[in-house]
């Protein structure tokens, strides 16, 4: 069976762990943490760019990259697809999963490392926050007009990207008393969309108990 190595914390593997609720392949595939940690001799044994999440197939082969594990789930198991159907919809999944790959996520960083407010740098803070609103904008403009989902009326690749991203926003936003995810309609729609999914709900679990293991509490 294919492992996944895997934390709570880390969106790009809750983009993955979702995939894999989306597409009921719980009994298909394995979840573990990194053995010996990402930096571990073990560890860059299996994956040598000791990262998360990465997944290590039947043959011995592990892959990394949540974009490229999704697609291959897509590939290997194509039972309830997550991949929009034609060539239009499907290209436009992809990007949107990658501004949120390239342009939003970097701008969460800064909110993330200076969340303890007695060491936080107000600069990074306001620059994270521009990177992030800048890259929902770009979004914003590039999802389904009607929805209620990223491409359509169903859950898609583009999701399985934007909604652990989404939930870190919304985190930031309240830990720093912002709007910005609330004032992109349909940025915000699909966020509100993903809460009242059981799948998603997981995950936001999965990310809510990370973060407490990370800041206590």
């Amino acid at each position: 069976m294919p492992v996944l190595y895997s934390s709570d914390l880390s969106p790009y593997a809750a983009r993955v762990r979702l995939a894999v609720y989306w597409k009921g392949l719980e009994n298909r595939v394995a979840f573990d943490a990194p053995p010996g940690g990402l930096k571990s001799e073990e560890y860059r044994a299996i994956n040598p760019l000791g990262k998360i999440p990465a997944l290590k197939l039947d043959s011995g082969f592990c892959l990394p990259e949540s974009e490229l594990i999704v697609e291959y789930l897509e590939d290997q198991y194509p039972v309830r697809p997550l991949r929009p159907a034609g060539a239009e919809n499907a290209a436009r999944a992809r990007l949107v999963a990658r501004i949120a790959d390239l342009y939003l996520a970097p701008g969460l960083a800064p909110l993330f490392l200076n969340a303890d407010p007695s060491k936080r740098d107000d600069a990074a803070v306001e620059q994270g926050f521009t990177t992030v609103a800048k890259a929902l904008d770009d979004i914003e403009g590039f999802l389904d007009e009607t929805g209620p989902w990223a491409i359509g009326t169903q859950p898609s690749t583009a999701d399985c990207a934007l909604a652990p991203v989404f939930w870190f926003i919304a985190w930031a936003d309240a830990w720093y008393q912002r709007s910005t995810l609330a004032d992109r309609p349909a940025c915000a729609r699909v966020f509100e969309k993903a809460k009242a999914d059981d799948a998603a709900s997981r995950v936001f679990g999965e990310l809510e108990r990370g973060l407490k293991a990370r800041f206590g509490g």
